[in-house]
């Protein structure tokens, strides 16, 4: 059996490489090899991910204004020509949606206060919390307020809208009345 293991020893001497003497490590360009190829994955993973959390705000806040919508849609009085005042107890918590923590509040109701006018997405949204511009047409028949803020009058028709931070501006997003 020693013989064998001998034997063996001595084929695989002649087989194999002398890998056993080599303490070099890396090379100077082996590790570079690697660092450029981390560093492209990081830009890549970077340029990937940079939108992903400006692209679930803008998901949260269309959302929150489908809420809206089908709240107010839900609470208009059968057979009645207007819609109420938005109320808070329409939805969970008692609370109306409205913008994340930390950011500028830009939820709003465009109300037509003038029966047989609609009420129009806005064209352009001023710098100012939740302030976008009524069209042209509707200027004189329209209110335009907060999404927590109750409408004046009678509201004949609305577009809950909301500013994305995403898209070509202005990146409008309204969600009309469905009557």
């Amino acid at each position: 059996m020693q013989i064998i293991i001998y034997n063996l020893k001595k084929v695989m001497k002649k087989q194999l490489p002398n890998i056993s003497n080599n303490k070099k490590g890396f090379t100077l360009i082996e590790l570079l090899v690697v660092i450029a190829i981390i560093a492209i994955l990081a830009t890549i993973g970077a340029a990937i991910f940079s939108g992903v959390q400006s692209r679930a705000r803008d998901g949260r806040r269309q959302a929150d204004i489908s809420a809206i919508a089908k709240a107010l849609e839900a609470n208009k009085v059968s057979g009645s020509v207007s819609y109420p005042v938005i109320a808070a107890a329409w939805f969970a918590g008692s609370v109306i949606p409205t913008e994340p923590a930390g950011y500028t509040p830009q939820y709003s109701i465009v109300y037509s206060t003038t029966q047989g006018t609609v009420a129009t997405k806005p064209t352009v949204w001023a710098n100012t919390s939740a302030n976008p511009t009524a069209p042209a047409c509707c200027t004189g028949n329209s209110t335009t307020v907060a999404a927590g803020v109750p409408s004046v009058g009678t509201d004949y028709s609305f577009q809950v809208c909301v500013l994305l931070e995403n898209g070509t501006a202005p990146n409008i997003f309204c969600v009309p009345n469905q009557q």
